[in-house]
């Protein structure tokens, strides 16, 4: 399941999480207050200018449209960012290690022989130059990907006309797996 933790108050999204319902939790340690968890529901639940609102808060089709073109960007980032496994070894997809992975890819180009000490979540590896460039290229594609789903989701909702049909699109199908 799909679940969405905000602040009530705000209508912030603190995070969006694929875990049971009993673990979520766990999922999101916070000193906020007013939060709140419930599933994601893309009919009825959607942001516009970065607050959380339900559908009966929306008045026009250009509104609708927007806030559905805003859930579609805040669910790619969450995949973008959602890590990979290469061989059983799990890569942060976040933006800083994005940015360390290219770092340490361009390292390996001027020192082919170096030896990156690299931490992921399961923990610590050393990595060579082949290794760093695959690891690269996975995370490049990965990321890639999830922007090319994004443009073509954003595309076929630009083409919607009726509250219905914006409503009904599912902007959680077609994402590359993590």
């Amino acid at each position: 399941m799909q679940y969405i933790v905000y602040n009530t108050e705000s209508g912030k999204i603190k995070g969006w999480y694929s875990v049971e319902e009993d673990q979520i939790s766990s999922q999101c340690e916070t000193s906020e207050s007013y939060l709140a968890v419930e599933e994601y529901n893309p009919t009825a639940t959607h942001f516009l200018s970065g607050r959380l609102i339900t559908i009966n808060e929306v008045k026009t089709v250009d509104e609708i449209r927007q806030i559905k073109l805003n859930a579609l960007a805040e669910y790619r980032y969450e995949r973008e960012i959602g890590g990979v496994t290469i061989n059983d070894l799990v890569i942060s997809t976040d933006r800083e290690s994005q940015s360390l992975l290219t770092s340490a890819c361009l390292t390996v180009q001027m020192t082919p022989a170096a030896i990156i000490n690299w931490k992921s979540p399961t923990g610590w590896v050393k990595l060579n130059k082949t290794a760093i460039e695959l690891i690269a290229l996975a995370v490049s594609t990965h990321v890639q990907a999830c922007f090319t789903v994004e443009e073509s989701h954003d595309s076929a909702i630009k083409k919607l006309t009726t509250v219905d049909q914006i409503n009904n699109y599912d902007v959680t199908i077609g994402w590359p797996v993590n």
